[in-house]
């Protein structure tokens, strides 16, 4: 019996060990190798890395205006933030990032229905995980007081192991093999090629926006504020939408509101994105704004 209670103290110290080695390990990839995501790569961003603008939201902002083309019209440097699925959570979390570095000129953060969510993105977040030691990371997650965030924190890898195939081993061989995020190349912008499919050219998109302010933006509005970073909203093009945003008006400064701009299917490839086409277009009217503010 106590050779037994021995060995398995033994297999459990060994666990335990491998374990916290291997979250070191990982953690410093993401720190210090390829960025692997848009997270990975504001965190290796320093205050040397100036932008006149740095552009931040879901894929709404991902897929839909291209820095290179704002550059060529403006001469201003700007970089894509936008990430899949980001909620006001995400996005708070990048500006935050950004203000303590004091690197960025002007914030734009592309809003919409994703105001009704205070919570964090089921998505995006996790590639915030990696991160959750630095206190400005772990005080908005442990705000959502969910016990989970609680154990990926303190529990040795085990938020890789949870999120194997979004922050796990694939992630940490192409890092470490110096495969970063290939978006980079294109300041952040990935184009959508494809055109809308007819049949859903024929759909309208439905939205009701909560008339009450997301905590999540007033924190961001509280630190653009405290922090003399100006930030310009905006909703990017919405084909076929119904509903209506100028309720933003009420809660935003300096929001502009694009979402019926475009009627022609040609220049979406689905509901919610701009293809290429459309990018082009959009990207030259956020250059617009962005050359009069």
């Amino acid at each position: 019996m106590k050779k037994l209670l021995l060995k398995t103290l033994f297999y459990l110290l060994v666990i335990a060990i491998t374990a916290f080695v291997f979250e070191k390990l990982f953690t410093y990839t993401h720190y210090h190798n390829a960025p692997r995501s848009s997270e990975d790569w504001v965190m290796s961003l320093d205050s040397t890395d100036t932008f006149d603008y740095v552009l931040l939201g879901s894929s709404r902002v991902l897929n839909n205006i291209d820095p290179k083309i704002i550059e060529e019209k403006t001469g201003k440097k700007g970089i894509n933030l936008g990430v899949y699925g980001g909620q006001a959570f995400d996005i708070k979390l990048f500006a935050e990032r950004l203000i303590n570095l004091k690197n960025t000129a002007h914030l734009y953060i592309q809003v919409d229905d994703s105001w009704n969510n205070d919570r964090e993105g089921k998505t995006s977040s996790f590639n915030w995980l990696p991160f959750i030691e630095e206190d400005f990371v772990w005080e908005q997650f442990n705000a959502l007081e969910n016990e989970q965030y609680w154990y990926y924190k303190h529990i040795p890898f085990y938020k890789y192991a949870s999120f194997d195939s979004e922050i796990g081993i694939r992630d940490f061989i192409k890092g470490i093999t110096n495969q970063k995020l290939k978006s980079i190349a294109d300041s952040g912008f990935i184009s959508l090629e494809e055109e809308i499919p007819s049949e859903e050219a024929s759909k309208t998109y439905p939205f009701k926006l909560k008339d009450t302010m997301n905590l999540q933006i007033n924190h961001i509005l509280r630190m653009c504020t405290e922090n003399n970073v100006p930030v310009t909203f905006f909703t990017a093009p919405i084909f076929n939408a119904e509903g209506d945003h100028s309720i933003l008006n009420k809660y935003l400064p300096n929001y502009h509101d694009f979402t019926n701009t475009y009627s022609n299917p040609d220049y979406f490839k689905d509901r919610r994105h701009l293809n290429a086409t459309g990018a082009f277009h959009f990207s030259e009217k956020i250059a617009d704004i962005i050359n009069q503010q």
